[in-house]
Formats: structure tokens, C-alpha cells, sequence
């Protein structure tokens, strides 16, 4: 229970920081 509630956080954050990456990488995109 615990160890795949850990795993769905992990899988989420993973998730969170590709989507900021790639958001990131398109701003700086256009910013040029």
C-alpha cells in the first residue's frame, strides 16, 4: 500500500517536471 502510493508520487513528480521542462523549453524557444 505504501510502497505504491510512493510510486504513484515518484511517477507524478516525473510527470510535473517533464510537462515544466517542456514549457521551459518553449518560452526560451520563443523568447529568441
Amino acid at each position: 500500500m505504501y510502497l505504491s502510493k510512493f510510486t504513484k508520487k515518484i511517477i507524478h513528480w516525473k510527470y510535473v517536471f517533464s510537462y515544466v521542462h517542456k514549457s521551459f523549453f518553449t518560452l526560451s524557444a520563443f523568447q529568441k
